[in-house]
């Protein structure tokens, strides 16, 4: 593994489809759509980049929140993508580092920091470009507002970025930053850092879903945090633990294509 691939792959990796259609997801996504994960988690001095927790919190868009949304839905009425226009959220445990100063201008040294650790790429480039030098500087789509241009990537392709009161980072699309009918990755390096400049470390579904190692063999969950997680439900949480492998084989699959 290269060093620089490294930590492009230890913290946070969530892919999105996109139809165009499918606003519905904003509604049906606030009532809890992930598991809680195991307790300790979010007592520990590390910022953590979360992609379940006991809030019932998710990057969204993402797979996670899709098919534990679907899950709830017949058939007939499941969603196969959701909106373009909806905004990327992806949760931390504390505050990164400031991306504006007090007068309200853009932080440029912050936001530079953001550009070097947080990757967004459409699937189409992600894929074409494993088997040579990947390059993605030009195929990148820069995480900052459309008015910075102070970088060495290409200016932003976002309305707004910002981190809420929650700790959620932020970031609005405008009508041409994604594509309809394309998925995209988003990955977030650990030496992205939180307000203390520490750097971030992954929650429990992340190392989970971006494990080489299958949860169920033989119709049985072999993976004891999952095992955890699933367990006191009416099947076993064989279903669930199921669906969690096939995310698990396509994150852990791309991380794969980062870190060879």
């Amino acid at each position: 593994m290269k060093p620089s691939l490294r930590l492009l792959c230890s913290v946070l990796l969530t892919a999105f489809a996109l139809s165009g259609c499918a606003e519905q997801i904003l509604d049906s996504a606030s009532k809890d759509p992930a598991p809680s994960v195991t307790s300790g988690e979010e007592s520990t001095a590390n910022t953590i980049a979360k992609f379940s927790t006991s809030e019932g919190l998710a990057p969204q868009p993402s797979d996670v929140v899709l098919a534990n949304v679907n899950a709830a839905l017949p058939p007939e009425s499941q969603l196969k993508g959701i909106s373009r226009l909806m905004p990327i959220r992806i949760p931390f445990s504390a505050p990164l580092g400031n991306l504006y100063h007090d007068n309200g201008s853009w932080n440029s040294t912050a936001g530079d920091q953001l550009k070097e650790n947080l990757l967004i790429i459409s699937t189409d480039n992600f894929f074409g470009s494993l088997g040579g030098l990947v390059n993605f500087d030009n195929q990148r789509i820069s995480p900052i507002p459309a008015h910075d241009s102070h970088s060495s990537f290409p200016d932003g392709q976002f309305k707004v970025v910002y981190q809420d009161e929650n700790h959620d980072l932020v970031l609005v699309p405008n009508s041409g930053t994604f594509e309809d009918n394309t998925t995209y990755i988003v990955v977030v390096k650990s030496n992205l850092g939180d307000a203390q400049d520490n750097p971030l470390s992954p929650d429990i579904l992340t190392i989970i879903l971006t494990s080489p190692d299958p949860i169920v063999v033989d119709g049985k969950i072999v993976n004891t945090l999952v095992r955890e997680l699933v367990g006191d439900e009416s099947d076993g949480g064989i279903a669930d633990a199921t669906v969690y492998d096939n995310l698990r084989a396509d994150y852990s699959g791309i991380i794969q294509g980062f870190c060879t």
